[in-house]
């Protein structure tokens, strides 16, 4: 009964434990397989279960065959496999294994030990191997264990993907313009381009980043004038295999300034004026010089939109700058580059007001505060309002901004090219729309095929930001079509139409009754 139950719980579910019992007894011997010898167990044992090889009574009165137990797979590579298991006397094993059920490799562990192991070497990878175990204690006994099996790990994968193809970088205006063609292969995972101004790299985890994902064209806008720059792109699959580097230069001419564009204006405009507020002068400065009379600043930001922050100094340069949101438990430091400061985040996904801290470093120790708020604006929303009340957003409206040009003394549409956007918007799946602008008169209008037009009254904008909520009326019923006057008329024709045709039967019924 005790032999049942231990052979039970092998088939079911002993391979999932693990061999706790190997120690300094353990019995461990490392085999290289050989494909082809055999070494068939002997006629004399039978396949499975157990028995006694005869003995002389004189040597053993031990009739009892030994039990296996704790069968384990503690370790399977491409090539090789540790077997680990128990018997509950000294007994020596016979392993028998192979790529079918016929088991034609033997190996004998000719120590007599409770616990035993066995490595096995030079096996073939994805391979499932059968495995069967046989015990003999030191009377002759024997058991064998049931049919196992395990299955060796495939080949790592260590084949790189083709590298990029036609990798250019070209000069236009103010930036470099990097565009490529992607290797066809069905494992790759993200391109990564990196730079450096002194060679090319030979790994993608080298250099400064400019790109890493899915491309075939990207801008480096953070340039000099005068400098050349190596340009190194890789191929990636999902295992991590990077492949040769497609290499691209590019140097800048020192007398050609690099081009401002009114988008870059608009930028520095409102990050580096809107950003501190001088206290004593009453106005927002441009370049920031840190004195006692800075004392704040504000940041204004779309919901969920990326921002970034711009610091120049022109004296008393510090060491570091961090920003931080002391209720959030958030810090962030800014990249330095000269006299410039610069960070780039994404704005939190609900609109309010978040008190900030600009941390600055400098120098022995010495510490500088300045604290201030991130204004986070939500988008602006067009929607229909449904009869049971809900607001439905509408995708693919067209948002048009007008602005009021103070030379003309007109509205115009405003000229969003200029500052790096489009007009007229078109709003995205959930209605959502949003311009930044610089102060001025605006008015928005908005069209939306089997909505009736949408223009709004005129209004000021002095935070940069154009978020205006509309609601859309949907058409759908005659009466929206035609004002109520015009209905009143068209069925007062009809009843004259009506009356006509009567009199003129009546007429018609008379003559006939008077040539008869």
């Amino acid at each position: 009964m005790r032999r049942k139950l231990l052979f039970f719980g092998l088939l079911f579910g002993s391979l999932s434990f693990p061999f706790l019992g190997l120690g300094a007894s353990v019995q461990t011997i490392q085999v290289e397989a050989q494909v082809g010898v055999s070494s068939p167990p002997s006629p004399s044992l039978p396949s499975s279960g157990g028995g006694n090889i005869e003995t002389p009574p004189s040597l053993s009165l031990d009739k009892e065959p030994p039990l296996i137990f704790g069968i384990s797979i503690l370790k399977v590579t491409s090539f090789s496999a540790l077997v680990a298991w128990e018997t509950d006397k000294e007994t020596k094993s016979y392993f028998y294994y192979g790529k079918s059920k016929d088991l034609n490799l033997r190996v004998e562990l000719k120590k007599f030990a409770k616990t035993h192991a066995i490595e096995l070497k030079n096996l073939s990878p994805s391979t499932l191997y059968y495995f069967k175990i046989q015990a003999v204690d030191k009377a002759g006994n024997f058991t064998f264990s049931p049919i196992l099996s395990f299955k060796t790990l495939p080949l790592p994968d260590l084949v790189p993907p083709s590298p990029v193809l036609n990798f250019k970088a070209e000069l236009k205006k103010d930036k470099v313009i990097l565009s490529w063609e992607n290797p066809k292969d069905k494992d790759l995972a993200k391109i990564i381009i990196v730079r450096s101004e002194e060679r090319f790299l030979n790994s993608p985890y080298q250099g400064k980043l400019i790109f890493e994902g899915v491309a075939e064209e990207v801008e480096d806008l953070q340039i000099e004038q005068g400098k050349s720059y190596y340009y190194s792109a890789f191929a990636l699959d999902f295992k991590g295999n990077f492949s040769s580097p497609a290499l691209a230069k590019i140097t800048l001419s020192k007398e050609k300034p690099v081009e401002r564009t009114l988008l870059q204006a608009l930028e520095e405009e409102l990050y580096l004026r809107e950003i501190f507020y001088n206290f004593q002068e009453k106005k927002f400065e441009l370049k920031i010089s840190p004195e006692p009379i800075l004392r704040s600043f504000k940041i204004y930001a779309l919901e969920d939109s990326p921002y970034s922050i711009a610091l120049n100094f022109e004296k008393e340069i510090p060491l570091r700058i961090y920003l931080s949101f002391p209720k959030l438990g958030q810090l962030y430091l800014f990249n330095k580059k000269g006299k410039t400061f610069e960070i780039k985040l994404r704005a939190f996904s609900q609109e309010g007001k978040y008190k900030a801290n600009l941390i600055l470093e400098y120098q022995a120790g010495k510490r500088k505060i300045m604290t201030g708020e991130l204004v986070v604006r939500p988008w602006g929303y067009i929607y229909e309002k449904l009869k049971n009340g809900k607001e439905v957003g509408i995708s693919k409206a067209s948002v048009y901004l007008y602005w009021f040009n103070p030379e003309t003394k007109k509205f115009e549409l405003w000229i969003a090219k200029e500052y790096g956007q489009d007009n007229p918007q078109f709003t995205d799946q959930n209605g959502k729309y949003a311009f930044i602008v610089p102060p001025g008169k605006y008015y928005l209008k908005v069209l939306k095929t089997s909505y009736y037009p949408f223009v709004s009254q005129p209004f000021e904008v002095k935070d940069l930001v154009v978020n205006l909520n509309i609601e859309l009326k949907f058409i759908a019923k005659e009466e929206d079509f035609f004002p109520q006057e015009l209905l009143k008329r068209k069925s007062l024709i009809l009843l004259d139409i009506l009356l006509g045709s009567l009199i003129l039967i009546v007429v018609r019924s008379s003559r006939r009754r008077y040539v008869k």
